[in-house]
């Protein structure tokens, strides 16, 4: 088994899961994973993994790409030991046409130029290369303070156009029901720590509230099952109805475009 903040490598059946332990949003980590695997196929040459944190996705691009670059900024919150170079998307330290593949998820609501980053991209892919894009739509604040826009797939590919990319899809990753799932699971967590904090008797702390959470592997295992048995259901059947309301209550985005 390999772990790379919060996805599992099994390597001996070759598949892929979250580690229900590194998130509050193990439905919404879930989908983005099936996603990045299924648009892997486009990947080919050299990748570049902008705003990369300890690059999770690493395996999933296995026998894909030849090489597997990694930026971030200094001020990341994951550990910097994967970073290849520190730098923003919206300045790409890269000459023209360097990379064949780029790999950027949940990171363009964290950029305050997001237009700028889709132009650097841009610029550093050749020609005929191919872009994977994952962001939120219908999700929590997350990484505060450095969390800026959110995002419609209008939005999504008017920016992609703008920087003269052709977008080949965009898909919204769980609808009202993944939304809801994944908001009682979340509050689930949050109540269980207020109790916790109270029969304590100390103060609940609602800024670093989720940090303790997630050191508490009691309160995360419990908010864990009904997101697994979601999931179980989902797939049984539950996405045919979820699916209704995806293309007006999108949880995720996942876009992949050319250059």
């Amino acid at each position: 088994m390999i772990k790379r903040s919060g996805v599992i490598f099994d390597e001996k059946k070759g598949k892929f899961s979250i580690d229900w332990r590194e998130t509050h949003s193990y439905i919404a980590a879930t989908l983005q994973l099936e996603a990045v695997l299924d648009a892997s196929k486009y990947a080919k040459g050299k990748l570049l993994d902008v705003g990369c944190g300890s690059k999770p996705f690493l395996h999933v691009f296995d026998g894909k790409v030849k090489s597997y670059t990694g930026i971030d900024m200094p001020s990341t919150r994951h550990l910097n030991r994967e970073i290849d170079a520190f730098s923003s998307g919206q300045e790409l330290p890269f000459k023209n046409g360097s990379f064949d593949t780029i790999l950027t998820t949940s990171v363009l609501e964290h950029v305050e130029e997001p237009q700028r980053m889709f132009n650097e991209m841009h610029r550093v892919l050749k020609k005929g290369s191919c872009l994977i894009l994952t962001t939120p739509c219908q999700y929590g604040l997350h990484e505060q303070p450095y969390d800026y826009f959110r995002y419609t797939k209008y939005s999504l590919r008017m920016m992609a156009e703008k920087s003269g990319f052709k977008v080949a899809y965009t898909k919204p990753l769980g609808g009202s029901l993944v939304i809801v799932s994944q908001l009682t699971a979340k509050y689930i967590s949050i109540l269980a720590y207020a109790l916790l904090e109270i029969l304590k008797g100390r103060k609940i702390d609602k800024r670093e509230g989720f940090k303790k959470i997630k050191r508490n592997i009691l309160i995360q295992f419990a908010a864990f099952l009904p997101q697994k048995l979601f999931l179980m259901l989902y797939n049984l059947g539950l996405k045919k109805i979820d699916d209704l309301s995806a293309e007006v209550d999108p949880c995720l985005y996942i876009m992949v475009a050319k250059r």
